[in-house]
């Protein structure tokens, strides 16, 4: 039975196209069966070891799901993964699918590719003539259709010490840098041809077979199993198979809701072609020198990534204090891209609890809504049910201070570009810390009420102190919801009706302003005219004007206007 209508995916990180078309293929599929997704990625920054990133996988409540795919074929670390397994095996009663082998879970049909990789290597055989050609990539004992198809060729064409061709490696881009380096060493002899598992390991092998003089394709053909686009690198076009790895992603979801409905899914046929390109010789021509393409490309990421990490390190670094915070992320979100909804939480020791700082269109002014770390979200954000979201650690020197949430409509997934930024506000987080200046609710918590009522039906920005003096009932769609009176922005009375103005919207309350006045005058709000109450905490500038009144500029960017009888108080209240 359903409780969540949302499913959760845990992958290592986005690092090759393979896990990105994964996980867009398991949300495009969950979306159009009306479920939302979260992904879990640990950003890790080394293939050898990691620095507690996997910390991120302890905020995960697993039964809070209706079901969660495992991406093992991200994890190069079999223990990590394997302590992974145990931990969702024993704590989890909801079904789990694996992409990947895994001995616990159902492991998701790759359906047969076969033909696709024979064919490939049917042409770099019979049509180039290759006699020596290494396959790279993958693990050992992998069992795969593809690689099926490969032996099958390799069968065909007579070739002996079939499985010494097989390198393996992984599924990262480090194996393509070894094998260049074993190369030009002269520790493994130069290749006619190289079958790489991915594109991004295949680009990364151009790339350093160039670096030590070798060309492509005149010395080494170079061709891919797996295309996640249009099989080209910024270089040179790539030979490779457009292996809609998608679609493995959608048949891993609908295994997953047969689990949990007990009915199966439509699924489509699974689309592979061969894309040949210059890589094996077959392409374009007109490719220009591609040893400067290479330099310059290399010149423009790192010009790039200086101008970003200055940027970011002049605003994130000299932070005077906590309330600057969330300000400069709201500034610094165009880096985020392809988001409509970007969040920034810290956590707890225990990862239990968990303080919402930023979250953007609700939360970008420096207020603070406590809620548990495993919600993800605080309960009052009422778009959860429609979004794809991925939870990223915000991990610097082992510790982790709390996360990033990055959600959107559609299928949701990140790039280098928010790599850096997480990491730049992980490092900033470590020096607030260090300077006394990163501060979280001691013991935050949310009311019964609050946990009670559907998060879609909230108006509220603010969690619900336990104090009742400090909340007042607004009303939304004909149901009455208790709200903080510290999240006001302002009253306001019109046709004949008085309203609490919001971040996210204006709601009519049942006291008259008066009452209002007389209920709240002592928490900071402060009547500034016929019709309006302020919250003065809520007021970030004041502009004198020429007939006497006095323009205030909300946290929000609204202003409002003191009247020339208000004057007054508003500006003893604010020592003026």
């Amino acid at each position: 039975m359903k409780k969540s209508n949302e499913i959760a995916i845990i992958i290592s990180d986005y690092k090759g196209a393979l896990t990105e078309q994964f996980v867009k293929g398991i949300q495009n599929m969950a979306n159009r069966c009306g479920y939302a997704t979260t992904t879990f990625s640990m950003l890790q920054k080394s293939d050898l070891f990691t620095n507690n990133e996997e910390c991120i996988y302890n905020l995960i409540d697993y039964n809070r799901y209706d079901g969660i795919i495992l991406i093992t074929r991200s994890f190069t670390h079999k223990e990590l993964s394997n302590r992974l397994t145990a931990k969702i095996k024993s704590s989890c009663s909801v079904p789990v699918v694996s992409i990947g082998d895994s001995t616990a879970f159902p492991s998701v049909a790759t359906r047969n590719s076969s033909r696709i990789t024979e064919d490939l290597m049917d042409h770099l055989m019979d049509v180039h003539m290759c006699k020596n050609i290494l396959i790279l990539g993958g693990e050992r004992g992998m069992k795969s259709s593809k690689i099926d198809g490969i032996r099958r060729s390799f069968e065909k064409h007579s070739v002996r010490g079939i499985d010494n061709l097989f390198l393996y490696g992984g599924y990262w881009t480090e194996c393509a840098e070894n094998l260049a380096t074993s190369i030009a060493d002269q520790k493994t002899p130069k290749p006619d041809a190289v079958v790489c598992i991915s594109d991004a390991v295949a680009n990364a092998l151009i790339q350093k077979l160039y670096h030590y003089g070798f060309r492509v394709p005149e010395d080494i053909l170079i061709a891919s199993c797996d295309s996640y686009s249009s099989g080209k690198s910024s270089v040179l076009s790539l030979t490779t198979i457009d292996s809609d790895q998608e679609y493995l992603g959608e048949a891993a979801f609908a295994d997953l809701y047969e689990l949990i409905t007990g009915h199966g899914l439509q699924l489509r046929e699974r689309e592979n072609s061969l894309i040949l390109g210059m890589s094996c010789g077959c392409g374009s021509m007109k490719q220009g020198n591609i040893r400067l393409r290479l330099e310059q490309e290399a010149r423009n990421r790192k010009a790039a990534m200086e101008y970003r990490n200055s940027k970011l390190e002049e605003k994130l670094y000299t932070i005077k204090t906590f309330s600057e915070f969330p300000y400069y992320i709201r500034n610094l979100s165009y880096l985020i891209l392809d988001s409509e909804t970007l969040g920034l939480s810290l956590v707890d020791s225990d990862y239990k609890k968990a303080d919402c700082l930023f979250l953007s269109n609700y939360l970008e002014n420096g207020e603070k809504i406590p809620f548990p770390a495993s919600d993800i979200y605080p309960k009052q954000f009422n778009d959860r049910a429609n979004l794809n979201t991925n939870v990223l650690p915000l991990i610097f020197n082992e510790v982790m201070y709390g996360f990033v949430t990055i959600a959107s409509r559609t299928s949701c997934v990140y790039g280098e570009m928010t790599k850096d930024f997480v990491h730049k506000v992980s490092i900033a987080l470590s020096l607030m810390k260090e300077r006394g200046l990163l501060k979280q609710s001691e013991k935050p918590s949310v009311s019964k009420t609050t946990t009670a009522e559907p998060a879609s039906k909230q108006p509220a920005a603010s969690v619900l102190p336990a104090d009742s003096d400090s909340t007042i009932f607004a009303l939304k769609n004909d149901v009455m919801y208790k709200v903080s009176i510290n999240s006001a922005l302002y009253f306001e009375s019109r046709d004949k009706k008085t309203y609490i103005i919001l971040m996210n919207g204006s709601y009519p309350v049942k006291k008259r302003l008066f009452e209002i006045e007389e209920s709240y005058g002592d928490k900071g709000f402060l009547r500034i005219s016929k019709s309006v109450i302020v919250n003065m905490s809520k007021i970030i500038q004041v502009n004198m004007c020429e007939d006497r009144t006095i323009l205030a500029t909300l946290s929000n960017k609204e202003k409002v206007r003191v009247s020339r009888q208000y004057v007054k108080e508003f500006k003893n209240n604010l020592s003026l």
